[in-house]
């Protein structure tokens, strides 16, 4: 048992590991209006996409008929894609001398995404472990600055 173990961690070195993802990206973007009616507005959002994880791999057997994780037959899991959005204001409180505020509105996972995903599946490809997304949320702040 401890030889197909050693022999398993030498086969997977250099390899992705059950959650490793060879590729991402994201964008982020915001934008501070500055003319007249809408000074101090601004709006912005982010993009996140991940490429598929491997979330387990299928077996083979060898000459000698024992059976061996086939290290080049991954299952791979699904792909995620994420939106979220920002909408905030600056101003000043002129009631209180003219201190600064501002108030923003974040929502994570605007598209609300929230399928339960595979992360983990047998030799066979049968998926055996699901991970869920925290659907969208909804973050209002407001912070002064004294």
């Amino acid at each position: 048992m401890v030889g197909r173990s050693f022999a398993f961690m030498a086969a997977a070195d250099g390899r992705s590991t059950d959650t490793a993802r060879n590729a991402r990206a994201n964008f982020i973007t915001n934008y501070s209006f500055s003319g007249e009616r809408l000074k101090g507005f601004n709006v912005g959002g982010a993009a996140r996409w991940r490429a598929r994880p491997t979330i387990g791999y299928g077996i083979t057997t060898n000459a000698a008929g024992t059976t061996l994780l086939d290290l080049d037959k991954a299952y791979k899991g699904e792909e995620e894609f994420y939106v979220d959005a920002i909408l905030g204001y600056r101003g000043r409180l002129k009631a209180w001398g003219g201190v600064n505020y501002r108030l923003q509105l974040n929502i994570r996972n605007l598209l609300n995404d929230d399928d339960p995903t595979p992360i983990q599946t047998w030799t066979t490809g049968e998926v055996v472990k699901l991970a869920t997304v925290e659907p969208r949320v909804i973050v209002f702040t407001f912070a002064v600055n004294f």
